[in-house]
């Protein structure tokens, strides 16, 4: 055998290795797997722009039970399995607890259980996932175990609270209005939420309603806008997101959670009329927003602007020819790893799976959104109207993501009144 082709076959052999243990290394060292994500999109990008995309040959069938901790049948279960382009295959439990899930294109699955009033997966572990199945002429079987979810305590403690000076605000978007801005903080074993802001009118002593806002990151760039409620006779919080805690959805749960438990009590403030409030989000804070709902008291209603509904239809955007999501933004959406493999982590950024338990919505997205495409406010209009819940859906055109109160458009502004119209039909 000569030099050369030994050295071949040892470069093969090494690459096939890397590849195999590529996985496993993600796991146990979190920085280097988006990059290992995005390197494997695009080399399947470009193997399958030359060869062209797999096809499946034949389907199958996965059956079996949902139970939980007390060996108890769980009814109306999700259970999903997902391709590497994002397309999913679902099927519901009876009041057995018992489902069949046909029709699945024949290949490799990892199959993943949840349920609402459970512990929603964040990643496929544990008793709600099953291993790798190769699904086609053989039926094949999952069972799932899930925990009941019990939400977290919570205590309020005014000695967590700090306040800075209040600061009058302007806004000329839509129109010339003031009010007032009060920085807090909130200190917590776990982290410091600071960057948080509450707002009232700028004249009277109320009561005023509770406006609670789930901002994508720094809640002062969006003051233009949340002036303008405030004007409009809200208490406004501006929630920020805490830039630690990364991507981790329940830990931004539980700090929303928390910070509008203490305005729901008046700590904040007494000028609230009570507990009801609106949330309105959109982008990122769609998506923590939505992970906080099962522990959320006295919510009426949402607004979601630009949000994510499912995550699963981000990755098929990446295959699309019609939705595609262009770069860089394609590659954010790469870095979060394949939904055959890990379909929980992409469950935990979908709501859509989850619409009869939503409350009233207005969904608003642009049709020119190149972050989110809009087919995402598409499939929570058609997952609400599927389960009945009362919404309205705004689609319009725009440059930006998401509303920008520092681009005063007429399309901005439009958006601007449909929101204020739809939140104040819950004093």
């Amino acid at each position: 055998m000569s030099r050369f082709r030994r050295i071949f076959i040892a470069l093969v052999a090494f690459l096939a290795i890397a590849l195999a243990l590529a996985p496993w290394w993600t796991q146990l060292h979190p920085t280097t797997a988006a990059a290992y994500h995005i390197a494997e999109y695009r080399w399947r990008r470009w193997w399958w722009d030359r060869v062209g995309m797999p096809q499946s040959l034949g389907e199958g069938s996965l059956s079996g039970w949902v139970t939980d901790d007390a060996n108890r049948p769980v009814p109306d279960a999700l259970v999903l399995v997902a391709a590497v382009t994002g397309q999913t295959y679902t099927a519901r439990t009876d009041a057995e607890g018992h489902y069949l899930l046909a029709g699945i294109p024949a290949g490799s699955y990892r199959p993943v259980a949840a349920a609402w009033g459970y512990e929603l997966p964040a990643h496929s572990k544990g008793a709600n996932a099953g291993p790798r199945l190769r699904i086609g002429d053989k039926p094949q079987r999952f069972d799932a175990r899930l925990t009941p979810y019990q939400s977290p305590a919570l205590t309020l403690d005014p000695g967590q609270l700090s306040f800075a000076a209040e600061v009058p605000v302007d806004s000329d978007f839509p129109v010339p209005a003031s009010a007032i801005r009060h920085a807090f903080t909130v200190t917590t074993p776990s982290a410091i939420l600071d960057g948080n802001f509450f707002y009232t009118p700028a004249n009277g002593d109320g009561p005023w309603p509770l406006l609670a806002i789930a901002f994508p990151n720094t809640a002062l760039n969006w003051e233009e806008a949340t002036v303008q409620f405030a004007a409009a006779g809200y208490v406004v919080l501006a929630i920020t997101p805490d830039s630690e805690r990364g991507f981790d959805l329940d830990a931004h749960a539980g700090d929303a959670r928390l910070l509008i438990a203490y305005a729901q009590s008046g700590l904040l403030t007494p000028a609230i009329t009570g507990p009801d409030f609106v949330l309105l989000t959109g982008s990122f804070g769609s998506l923590y927003g939505y992970r906080a709902l099962p522990d959320l008291q006295h919510l009426q209603a949402m607004v979601d602007i630009g949000g994510v509904s499912d995550a699963f239809l981000g990755v098929q955007s990446l295959y699309s020819e019609t939705l595609a999501i262009p770069p860089p933004y394609d590659l954010a959406v790469a870095s979060m790893g394949r939904p055959d493999r890990d379909p929980g982590f992409f469950l935990a950024y979908s709501p859509a799976f989850w619409a009869k338990h939503l409350p009233p919505t207005l969904i608003i997205h642009a049709y020119e959104d190149e972050i989110i495409p809009y087919n995402q406010a598409q499939r929570l209009d058609a997952a609400l109207t599927a389960a009945g819940i009362a919404h309205e859906t705004y689609l319009y055109h725009a440059t930006t993501h998401y509303l920008d109160p520092r681009d005063p458009s007429p399309a901005a502004v439009a958006v601007f009144d449909r929101v204020l119209t739809f939140v104040e039909q819950w004093p």
